[in-house]
């Protein structure tokens, strides 16, 4: 409620409607999602024949994708598995270039690289429980995007998180439990969105040539995190 220096007494009201939202889910005992061409096949189908309302996991085999994926028009979650030594791996680059209103959610999986780029993302992505190594850029936000990560593990890349985005839907700045070890540069920020803190409580940064490059001079707390 607002009082005007006129007398004058403005009430603004906010309404919010929460509604059931659809979920369908793909599994890889059920579906072919054996190599990267079958699992990329997949996602366009998904992407034509979906509703983009209705939120769709794919649960992955423990196999290497020799290659990357694409992921355009929609949003996916994508859930890693393991089988002894093997794990759901990526050797390509993954591209996120999807709309709101879902984000992407990655769960672990491994990003292996030899050079390049090994995610990069136009929109919200959020990371649980990945691994990237060997990239020349692990993680990169381009305008539009923001990338989120969480008890996930950076190590042997020039750089881990890059940010180079002005505009974002989608924010979530707690960076909580990650592990930044033996990159060139564990964080750039050239540009982000807003002025929400970057937390990293939890974090451990071990053997990288810079820890935070911040051309931005976006806000960014470490207090909480290990820096070795």
């Amino acid at each position: 409620t607002l009082q005007m220096k006129n007398g004058d007494t403005v009430v603004l009201e906010h309404a919010i409607r929460a509604e059931p939202q659809p979920k369908v889910s793909y599994y890889y005992e059920e579906v072919d999602m054996g190599t990267v061409e079958a699992l990329q096949a997949l996602l366009d189908e998904i992407a034509r024949e979906v509703d983009p309302q209705t939120a769709v996991s794919l649960y992955l085999p423990p196999v290497t994708y020799q290659g990357g994926i694409t992921m355009q028009d929609r949003s996916y979650s994508l859930h890693g598995s393991t089988d002894g030594e093997h794990q759901t791996t990526f050797t390509g680059t993954v591209y996120v270039e999807t709309r709101q209103p879902q984000i992407a959610e990655l769960t672990d999986l491994c990003f292996s690289g030899k050079g390049g780029i090994g995610l990069s993302a136009s929109d919200g992505v959020m990371l649980l429980g990945c691994t990237f190594t060997g990239w020349e850029t692990a993680a990169l936000a381009r305008d539009g995007a923001w990338i989120s990560a969480q008890d996930c593990t950076f190590s042997g890349n020039g750089t881990g998180l890059h940010f180079e985005s002005n505009r974002s839907g989608f924010s979530a700045p707690g960076y909580f439990n990650n592990r930044f070890a033996d990159n060139g540069t564990a964080i750039r920020i050239l540009a982000l969105r807003g002025s929400e803190v970057l937390d990293f409580t939890g974090s451990v940064f071990t053997g990288n040539g810079v820890d935070l490059d911040n051309p931005a001079d976006h806000p960014v707390d470490l207090s909480g995190a290990t820096q070795e």
